[in-house]
This record gives C-alpha cells, structure tokens and sequence, in this order.
C-alpha cells in the first residue's frame, strides 16, 4: 500500500553538494527531507560522490555524482560552448560590463564561465542516463540546493523537459559577485530568466541580488529560511568557567578569527573562550592565539576543530554557555552556529552582516559590518559585566526567536508547502 502511494507522489530531483554524506551541506539540507520525502516520490543527486550516507534515508532514492573531467573533455565543452546561442549571450554581458577590468580579469571571467559550462554539461549527461525514465512523467520538480552549475543544465536543455519545473536555493557563496573567482557569477542572468523560482535563505542577500539583477522577476523570488531543531537542555548544564564564550566556523579568512582573538586579548575579565571548526588558516590562528593569549592569565581557550553537529548540539545542551559570537565580514543568511546558539538559550554577539540583524533583536549586542577590535573588546565585555539574570533573559529572548523565525520543523513545513504548490 505504501508503494503505491508513493508512485501517485509528483517526482522531486534535489540536487545536492553532500547530503547524504556526512559535513558540508548536510546539516542546511537535513530539516528538509522529512516535509520534501512525504509531499514528493524524491531522488537526491549527490554531486560530491558517494561517501559514508550517514544520512541516508528509507523514504528517498540517492543518485551520486563526481565530476572529473580531463582534458579533452573540458576541451569539447569549451567547443560546444562557442557553438550556444544561450553562452553567446553570457558572453556578450561580460563584455558588455568589462568596465574597469583589465584584459587578464576579462579572460579569467570568461574562462570561468567555460568551466562553469562544462561542469553543468557534464553534469546533465549523468542526469539523462540515471533518471531517463522520469523524463516522460508530469510535473516534475528540479530543485538545485544550491545555484551552481548543476542549476544551469536543465534551463538550457529545458525544450526536452517542458515537463520539468526549475527552482533553486541561494546561500552565499552562489550568490554574491565577489565570492566567485575575478568576481563575478557565471549565467546569473540565464538562470534567473529560467528558474520559476528562487528562494533565499534571508531577506538582505536577497535584496542584494535583485539590486544586481534589475532584470530579474522579482515575483520569482521569496524568502524561506532554513532553521535547527529543538536543543533537548538538561536540567542541570555543566558550568566550565565563571563566564564562557563560544564560536563556531570555519577557520578561513573571511570568518577574522584573528579580530576576534585580538580583541580578547584586550579584556581583563576573566573568560574562556571555546572555538569549534577547522580550515585551512588553523595552524596560522593557534599560532596567533598563543602569541596574543598565551601570556594572559585571565584567558583560558581552546579549539576543539570539526565536530559532528550532532557532538556541538550536545555540547550546548550540557554545557551553560554565557554568550555566542561570530565577527564574519559575509554571510548568505542565517548561519546555523547562531541558531543552533539561539536554540540554547544563549545571547549573541555579531556582525551586520547576512541576516545576522534579524537575529539579534534583544538577545545580544550587533555589531557594524566591520567592527574594530577595540568595539568587539568591548562588546564582549559588556556582556561579561551584565547580572546573570540579565544574561539570562537575553537567553531566553534568543530562544524566541529561534521559535518564532527559526525552528527547522516550522520552516520546513512553509518551504514543502510552497514546493508543491509550484505547477500546479
């Protein structure tokens, strides 16, 4: 009986970076697979290979995708690439808008719109011969995860599945100019044109975006966060330290862990200070830290690296922790290390960045888009000096929120809901 209900289910594609597999998009796509697997009979296209599917699940069908191209392949891709009208176009916009570059940024734009080409190409070969027999069924629904490459495939093939309705997520990194390499987003303008929907995980990127895209169907586009499940709290949380501050990223350089750490070694309060992730600058910042901290006997730290989501979860719900704080120069959207904070209760420090802003409204101390190390010093301490029961009512104002704006249940409810509407 359940087999036959679920061959009565429209087809939903969602093509993914990691999920199933454990880190990378994993724990952003996670909350929506319960809402998305019950509306729609749904294949999941991993584009990063099969890995360890920690997150697999019984109700939904796994393709898995690695791109290696050599060089005689990306070579024919870049044929192929002269011979489209639709690349044509792209590269009359680049042209068009070379203003200020030199001759090298305008070749490496073009290059990377090649490559950008190529990959969703090779891409789109995998797709026909792993999900041909979809091609015949109505309504179906191609969801990118995120808009990348694999987002522009089905647009330019879209006269062979008229069937097919295109839709993407925007995040970060797919969305603004100067996260991508010489500084621009290869075939914005094509997919906006063939998307029939765009959702953004936050208000301020998206706002971002259509002022870059004055081309782009505003009715298309739509807010829907992401979100974190509830945080089961024990009653009684472990006290580490008189006062404990967390954060929680990738250690790379637009994160400016080293802002953070210079401003810690302003305080004299006493502090101790836990930092989970890893990255490539980590050697760089332990070294920084022991240089700026390691004298200071006010200063307790530690970086605890990459932890599953599921260990950082528990940490919070043990652990008492008296504030958050992240100092990025970027975000997407709502960073899930600030909701996951906010699912426990606890205050926030940040940066205007992202949708950072519709996260601390009483809760916590927002701080400029590029805050000095004495106005984060200070913050910092601010929320030291506070009474507990002060602190704690920050708390519980984070947890509302989360409730309110946040939790992973009720947004992916909103989101399926506003999938399945799509076609019909």
């Amino acid at each position: 009986m359940e087999e036959n209900r679920k061959t009565h289910k429209r087809k939903l594609f969602m093509v993914t970076t990691n999920y199933p597999n454990q880190g990378g998009d994993s724990v952003f796509a996670l909350p929506e697979l319960p809402e998305l697997a019950a509306r729609f009979d749904l294949t999941v296209i991993c584009t990063g290979g099969k890995g360890d599917c920690k997150y697999a699940r019984e109700d939904v069908s796994y393709l898995f995708y690695e791109q290696k191209l050599s060089p005689g392949v990306k070579l024919w891709y870049a044929f192929q690439y002269f011979l489209r009208r639709a690349c044509w176009k792209e590269l009359f916009e680049i042209w068009k808008n070379r203003k200020g570059d030199t001759l090298g940024k305008t070749a490496g734009k073009i290059y990377k719109s090649i490559e950008f080409y190529a990959c969703g190409e090779a891409f789109y070969r995998f797709f026909v011969r792993h999900a041909k027999d979809s091609f015949s069924d109505e309504n179906v629904i191609y969801y990118t995860f995120w808009c990348n490459a694999y987002s522009l495939p089905m647009i330019l093939h879209k006269k062979k599945h008229e069937n097919f309705h295109m839709i993407t997520r925007l995040h970060g990194y797919d969305l603004f100019e100067e996260r991508y390499l010489y500084g621009r987003q290869p075939f914005k303008t094509i997919i906006n044109e063939g998307m029939e929907r765009l959702f953004f995980v936050a208000g301020l990127p998206m706002q971002y975006y259509r002022a870059v895209h004055r081309e782009l169907d505003e009715r298309k586009t739509e807010v829907c966060r992401l979100g974190v499940y509830p945080i089961e709290m024990e009653e009684r949380r472990e006290r580490l330290a008189p006062f404990l501050l967390v954060s929680c990223s990738n250690m790379v350089s637009l994160k400016r862990i080293p802002l953070l750490i210079e401003a810690l070694s302003g305080l004299e309060e006493s502090i101790y200070w836990i930092h989970f992730g890893d990255g490539t600058e980590r050697q760089t910042l332990e070294q920084a830290a022991r240089d700026r901290l390691g004298k200071k006997n006010n200063i307790q730290y530690a970086f605890q690296g990459s932890l599953p989501n599921e260990e950082i979860r528990r940490f919070y719900a043990r652990t008492q922790v008296d504030c958050f704080i992240t100092v990025s120069e970027t975000e997407g959207g709502a960073p899930v290390s600030i909701m996951e904070a906010m699912a426990a209760k606890t205050p926030v420090i940040g940066t205007a960045v992202g949708d950072i802003p519709a996260m601390i409204d009483g809760n916590g101390i927002l701080l400029p888009e590029n805050p000095s190390a004495q106005e984060v010093c200070g913050a910092i301490r601010r929320v030291i000096s506070m009474p507990e029961a002060a602190r704690r009512k920050w708390g519980e104002r984070s947890f509302y929120l989360w409730e309110e704006y946040f939790n992973a249940e009720k947004n992916a409810r909103v989101f399926g809901e506003k999938v399945d509407s799509i076609g019909r």
